[in-house]
C-alpha cells in the first residue's frame, strides 16, 4: 500500500472540500463511523500539518461553519456541530485525560493529537445524541464508548462460576493507525505503517493463511499506548509484545477484527530508521523497518489467532513456537528471494554479518528491549529502595525514569508505609493519618487501573499467570507478593497508627481510623486470599481484630496511668491477645516506653504460646522483639564511659558504673533464665530423629521426655507464666508400646474432600512441612547466639 493510497488520493484535494465534508459530518451525522469523514479528516492533517492540532482546528472549524451558513441554506442551523466541537475539545477529551490519569501518566497531548483518534472522538459524542446541553450524560455515554480495549487479560472464574470482569479504568482507546478505506494516519509512524501493510498485501496467502492473518478482515490497525512494564508476567507471553487481534472485537462470523501492535516497537523501529538512514538511504531504511513490522505482526498473529475458536484448549505455546519459528524463517526467506539488485547484495551481506536474514533490524530491536527492560529493572529496584528508606523524592526520581505504571504506583505506597511510621514513632498522629487515607486510595486506584494486581486472580489462578489456554502454560505471578507486601504494610500501618492513638488518647482519630481499617479489612477478606496455599497468610479479619485488642488494652493501661512494670495489668489483658501481631504491637509500644520488665513478661508469655500464636507474622516476629529489648537494656551500659567491673559483694552507691552493671547484669541473667525455662525444645538443637515423626507442633518431645521437663522447677516470670496442669501420661507399658508410632492414614491422597475435585487443591509435602516446623526453631537459635554476641561484647572491657 503506497503513502499515497494510505492517504486515500493521488494528490491532496483543496481544503475547503475538507472543510466542508468534516463541518457536514458533525452537524448532520449521528456518529455511525463514515470513511469519507475519516479521510478527509486525516488528509486535512497531512495538507496543513498543524503545530497545535488541538487550538487551531476548532477555530478553523467554527470559520467554516460561519461561511457554510452564510453560503448554504442546508447550513442554516450549525448548533450541533457548534456544540460538538465544545463538547469534544472542552470536555471530553479533558474528561478522557483525567480517567486515564493513572493508565496513561506517561503520554502528553502531543500523542493523542492523532487524526483517527480525534475521528473516533467525534464519532464517540455524536453517538449519544441529543439534546446537546446535557454534557455529564454526554461525557459519561461517550467515555464507555470509547474505552473499547483492554487487551489479553486472564479472568478469573470464581466457585460460584461468575466470572470478573477487567475494571473500567484498564479499558482504554487504543490510537488508530489505519482505518479500512481511510487509510493510514498522518503522523510519526505512517511511513513504517505503510509499508507494512503493503508489504502483508504481497505475502503468498497460504503463507498468510498459515499465520491467521487476512488483510481482508482487518478493519483498524491501532497502537496500544500504555507503557512497557518489562517484569509484567504478560510480556512471557510468546510475541505478546509484538502485539495482538484485540480479543474482544468479533465479527458475526467469530473473526478478529482489530489488530493491536505495541507502542514500544514502533518507538523502536522510528529509532533504528533515523540511525540506519546515515549508513544507506531512508528508502531502504524503511523498507527494512516495515519488513521487520510485518514480520512481527504475523508472529504475534500465529499466537492469536484468527478469533476464540482457533486454538482449542489441547493447543499450548510449547507446540506453537516450532511452528512459529517455521512460519518466520519461511517469510523472511521469501523476503530474501523477492530482493534483486542493489537492495539484494546489501541484504545479503548483512545477513551474513548478523547470520540471519534482516538480522540487522531484528538483532537491533531485541537490543533496544532488552536495554529498556535492564533500565526498567535498575531504576525499579532503586525506586523500591529510596521508598523502603522513606525518601520520597528520591523513589519518585527513579520511577518516573521508567514510565512503568506497576514500579509507579508501588513506590508511591512503599514511601508513604515507611513514612507513616516514621511519623508514628514521633507521635506525629494527623500525619500518619493522612498518609493512611492516600495509601487506600492508591490501593483503590492501583487495582482498578491495573497498576496492581486485580486481587480476584489470586484465589481465581492459585497465585500463577495463564499465558495460554492450556493449563500447563501458567507461571507464577510475581505481582501476587508484590500485593501481599503492600497490603500487610498497609495493615501495619493502620494497627500502628490505632495503637498511637490509644495511648495519646484521640479518640476522634481512634474511631475514624477504626472504621476505615474495618472497611478496608473485609474489602480485602472477601478476595479470600488465604484460601491459597503456600502464599503469605495476610487476613484482614487478623489483623482488625488483632489492632484492636492491642488498642483496647493500651488504652486500658493509659488510663490506668502507664505504670511501668505493671505485671499484674498485662496479666489481665494477655488473654485477648490471640495472634503474634498483638503480642509484638504491645511489646514494641512498651520498649517505646522503656517499660522492659512488663515488654519482657509479654516476650515470655508470647514464647509459652508459640504453639497457638506462632512466633512471626509477616514483619511482626519475637526475634527481632527479643534483640530490641536486649539492645534497650544494654544502653546504659554503653552510655558508660567506664569499663564494667564485676558487683561487690556490698551493694555499690547508686548511680555508680557498678551499681549499672549489677542492674543490667541481673536483667540480662533474668532473660536467658526465662528463655531457656519457656523456649521447650526450640532451646535445644533440632536433630532429624526428633522432627521427622511429627509436623506440627513445638512439642516434638517423647511422652516419656514430657514429664520430667515439665517436672523441672523453672523461673516465675513475675507470675505472668500461667502454671500448666499435670498430666497423666499413663501407663509406661502401654506407652512404649506407641513410642515412636506414627498415625498414616492409608487413604489419604493430599486432598482434604471426598472426591478429588478440579484445580490445584493438593497439601504441602512432607519436607516442606518439616521445613515450616524447623525454620522458626532455628531462627530462634540464631536469634538465641546473636543475643549471646550482643552480650558479650556490651559486657567485655
Amino acid at each position: 500500500m503506497s503513502q499515497k493510497a494510505a492517504k486515500g488520493g493521488s494528490s491532496p484535494p483543496t481544503q475547503d472540500p475538507l472543510w466542508r465534508t468534516i463541518a457536514g459530518y458533525l452537524n448532520f451525522s449521528s456518529g455511525q463511523p463514515d470513511t469519507t469523514f475519516q479521510k478527509s479528516l486525516n488528509e486535512l492533517w497531512a495538507s496543513s500539518a498543524p503545530e497545535n492540532p488541538w487550538a487551531e482546528f476548532p477555530k478553523r472549524l467554527r470559520d467554516c461553519l460561519d461561511r457554510l451558513r452564510r453560503e448554504s441554506s442546508a447550513f442554516g442551523d450549525c448548533s450541533q456541530a457548534l456544540a460538538v466541537l465544545d463538547l469534544t475539545f472542552e470536555e471530553l477529551y479533558p474528561a478522557y485525560r483525567r480517567f486515564h490519569a493513572d493508565l496513561l501518566f506517561h503520554l502528553t497531548d502531543a500523542d493523542f493529537q492523532q487524526p483517527f483518534f480525534l475521528g473516533r472522538l467525534f464519532e464517540a459524542v455524536l453517538s449519544q445524541g441529543a439534546p446537546w446541553d446535557e454534557v455529564d450524560r454526554i461525557v459519561h455515554g461517550a467515555l464507555d464508548h470509547l474505552n473499547d480495549f483492554v487487551g489479553y487479560r486472564p479472568l478469573a472464574v470464581l466457585e460460584d462460576g461468575r466470572k470478573t470482569q477487567p475494571y473500567p479504568h484498564e479499558r482504554f482507546r487504543p490510537i488508530p493507525l489505519y482505518l479500512r478505506g481511510a487509510g493510514v494516519a498522518f503522523g510519526p509512524y505512517e511511513p513504517i505503517v505503510s509499508g507494512a501493510l503493503e508489504m502483508i498485501q504481497r505475502v503468498p496467502a497460504d503463507m498468510l493463511a498459515t499465520t491467521y492473518f487476512d488483510f481482508d478482515r482487518l478493519d483498524e490497525l491501532a497502537v496500544d499506548v500504555r507503557a512497557y512494564d518489562h517484569e509484567h508476567p504478560a510480556n512471557k507471553r510468546t510475541n505478546y509484545m509484538f502485539g495482538e487481534w484485540d480479543p474482544h472485537l468479533i465479527d458475526s462470523k467469530g473473526f478478529y477484527r482489530r489488530f493491536v501492535v505495541r507502542k514500544i516497537i514502533l518507538d523502536a523501529l522510528v529509532q533504528w530508521v533515523e540511525r540506519y538512514s546515515r549508513e544507506t538511504s531512508r528508502e531502504e531504511a524503511l523498507f527494512d523497518a516495515s519488513a521487520v513490522l510485518c514480520g512481527t505482526m504475523l508472529m504475534a498473529s500465529s499466537i492469536s489467532g484468527a478469533g476464540p475458536s482457533t486454538h482449542d484448549s489441547s493447543v499450548t505455546l510449547t507446540s506453537l513456537l516450532p511452528r512459529v519459528a517455521q512460519q518466520r524463517d519461511a517469510y523472511y526467506d521469501w523476503l530474501m528471494e523477492q530482493a534483486h539488485g542493489a537492495r539484494a547484495e546489501r541484504l545479503q551481506r548483512e545477513a551474513r554479518k548478523t547470520r540471519q536474514p534482516f538480522g540487522h533490524v531484528r538483532q537491533a530491536l531485541n537490543l533496544h528491549l532488552a536495554h529498556h527492560g535492564a533500565r526498567q529493572v535498575q531504576h525499579r529496584y532503586l525506586a523500591h529502595l529510596y521508598a523502603r528508606m522513606g525518601h520520597a523524592p528520591a523513589s519518585r526520581e527513579q520511577a518516573a525514569a521508567i514510565p512503568s505504571l506497576a514500579a509507579r504506583f508501588q513506590s508511591e505506597m512503599q514511601w508513604r508505609i515507611t513514612t507513616a511510621h516514621w511519623h508514628l514513632s514521633r507521635s506525629n498522629l494527623p500525619q500518619a493519618a493522612q498518609l493512611l487515607e492516600e495509601l487506600d486510595d492508591l490501593f483503590q486506584r492501583g487495582v482498578q487501573c491495573g497498576a496492581l494486581l486485580d486481587p480476584w486472580n489470586i484465589l481465581g489462578f492459585q497465585g500463577n499467570f495463564p499465558l495460554f489456554s492450556s493449563r500447563e502454560d501458567s507461571i507464577p505471578d510475581p505481582r501476587v507478593e508484590i500485593l501481599l507486601s503492600l497490603v500487610e504494610g498497609i495493615f501495619g500501618v493502620y494497627a500502628h497508627t490505632l495503637a498511637e492513638a490509644a495511648v495519646q488518647g484521640d479518640r476522634a482519630l481512634s474511631e475514624r481510623v477504626a472504621q476505615a481499617f474495618q472497611r478496608f479489612a473485609e474489602q480485602w477478606d472477601r478476595y479470600a486470599t488465604t484460601a491459597v496455599e503456600d502464599l503469605p497468610h495476610i487476613s484482614g479479619d487478623e489483623n482488625w481484630k488483632s489492632a484492636r485488642a492491642v488498642a483496647k488494652a493500651l488504652s486500658d493501661w493509659r488510663a490506668a496511668g502507664e505504670s511501668a512494670g505493671d505485671i499484674t495489668f498485662w496479666r489481665e489483658h494477655v488473654s485477648e491477645f490471640e495472634s503474634s501481631r498483638s503480642y509484638a504491637q504491645v511489646v514494641h509500644t512498651l520498649l517505646r516506653k522503656n517499660d522492659t520488665v512488663a515488654a519482657m513478661g509479654l516476650l515470655m508469655h508470647w514464647l509459652s504460646q508459640a504453639d497457638e500464636v506462632g512466633v512471626e507474622s509477616g514483619p511482626h516476629s519475637i526475634f527481632s522483639l527479643l534483640l530490641a529489648w536486649l539492645k534497650n537494656v544494654l544502653t546504659p551500659l554503653r552510655a558508660s564511659n567506664q569499663s564494667p567491673q564485676p558487683p561487690d559483694p556490698a551493694p555499690p552507691a547508686f548511680g555508680s558504673n557498678a551499681c549499672v552493671w549489677d542492674r543490667v547484669w541481673k536483667d540480662v541473667c533474668r532473660l536467658f533464665d526465662y528463655l531457656e525455662a519457656n523456649a521447650g525444645d526450640y532451646w535445644n538443637v533440632p536433630t532429624w530423629e526428633g522432627i521427622a515423626g511429627t509436623t506440627a507442633g513445638r512439642s516434638g518431645t517423647s511422652a516419656e521426655q514430657a514429664p520430667s521437663e515439665l517436672d523441672e522447677e523453672t523461673p516465675d516470670t513475675n507470675g505472668l507464666l500461667e502454671d500448666e496442669e499435670s498430666t497423666d501420661w499413663g501407663d509406661p507399658l502401654y506407652r512404649a508400646a506407641y513410642e515412636g508410632v506414627v498415625f498414616r492414614d492409608s487413604a489419604w491422597d493430599g486432598n482434604v474432600d471426598e472426591v478429588l475435585d478440579s484445580g490445584p487443591v493438593g497439601e504441602s509435602s512432607e519436607i516442606e512441612l518439616i521445613g515450616r516446623r524447623l525454620l522458626p526453631h532455628l531462627r530462634f537459635l540464631v536469634t538465641l547466639a546473636a543475643m549471646w554476641q550482643e552480650t558479650a561484647c556490651a559486657l567485655l572491657p
